[in-house]
């Protein structure tokens, strides 16, 4: 398993889902585990802030990421495989998954700093101090 997408478990995934997470990741299941990603339900809610719909284009969550201080690239955890495992620019990352109705987490700072859209537009910065 990547070590960002290790970090990104233990970091914003709820405790009791943690294992099985880190356990489909690597092997077959992979695709099925990713298809989580289309709602929120494993994502501890404590390292969440809803992006305000009035800031939810891609340009805007950028700006929102760069103030917490993402870098130029992140890393992509996506049900969509044309993206997954993938690093991207985060502008072209953002891009290609705001609004196109399909779950991906984007790593911008393993363990510390991630973007996660859902397929109902549900759109979230995680960040842990």
């Amino acid at each position: 398993m990547d070590s960002r997408e290790e970090l990104t478990i233990m970091s914003f995934i709820l405790s009791n889902k943690k294992q099985r997470w880190l356990s489909s990741l690597d092997g077959k299941n992979r695709r099925k585990q990713l298809n989580r990603l289309a709602h929120q339900h494993d994502l501890d809610p404590r390292f969440m802030t809803a992006v305000p719909v009035n800031q939810d284009s891609a340009d805007d969550i950028e700006a929102l990421l760069r103030k917490s201080g993402a870098p130029d690239e992140c890393y992509v955890m996506s049900e969509s495989a044309s993206i997954d495992r993938k690093s991207m620019q985060l502008g072209e990352a953002l891009t290609t998954v705001v609004g196109n109705y399909f779950g991906a987490l984007l790593v911008c700072i393993p363990g510390a700093l991630a973007y996660y859209e859902g397929e109902d537009r549900e759109r979230y910065i995680l960040k842990r101090n």
